[in-house]
């Protein structure tokens, strides 16, 4: 059976898929989309996707369906590449190394790409600014930075211990005076 497997219910996909297996000489008898392709495929299917990374979210999955084709005779062919992978060319280590290099590649640009497509669209990105995660974890470890304190322990040793910038501390230091008190008191007694 000639299968087309879609990621999206794209028309134009449908029709590129249908003019590639058209020039091979062959039909597509089903569209499937979004499914498991493991459980779906059967021995001695040829199989057509948009490109070959529509076969899985990460390269794992992908290689899983090619060794999966591979095992039962499935051709996969790779309209955007070109490409026919079968039974005997799948297992090449090089054309995995290739195809996972790629795939990477793919992923990073579709990433930059939509990064870039949220700043144009004036979406802030990242923690907001003056965010108090780390403030806010520090104030309910205020009890144990002051038994540290008392004990003697420095703030170098305190910022390495909490794995905070000193100026977190500083912050903490600004809104809970207690801390600030425990260090006047070191300072007179030396």
């Amino acid at each position: 059976m000639n299968i087309a497997y879609l990621k999206n219910n794209d028309i134009a996909t449908m029709e590129a898929i249908s003019n590639y297996a058209k020039e091979l000489g062959m039909n597509i008898n089903v569209f499937y989309q979004n499914q498991d392709l493991i459980t779906t495929l059967t021995p001695d299917d040829v199989l057509f996707v948009k490109n070959i990374y529509e076969l899985g979210e990460d390269p794992q999955s992908i290689f899983n369906v090619i060794r999966h084709c591979a095992h039962h005779n499935i051709l996969i062919y790779s309209v955007e590449d070109d490409h026919c992978f079968d039974a005997k060319k799948s297992k090449n280590l090089s054309i995995l190394i290739e195809l996972y290099t790629s795939f990477c590649e793919y992923r990073s640009k579709k990433s930059k790409e939509y990064i870039q497509k949220m700043k144009d669209q004036g979406i802030k990105l990242g923690r907001k600014e003056g965010s108090t995660v780390k403030l806010n974890k520090m104030k309910r470890r205020k009890d144990a930075i002051l038994k540290d304190l008392k004990r003697g322990m420095s703030l170098n040793s305190v910022y390495e211990k909490y794995k905070v910038s000193r100026t977190t501390i500083n912050k903490l230091r600004e809104i809970e005076p207690e801390i600030n008190e425990v260090l006047k008191a070191r300072e007179k007694s030396k």
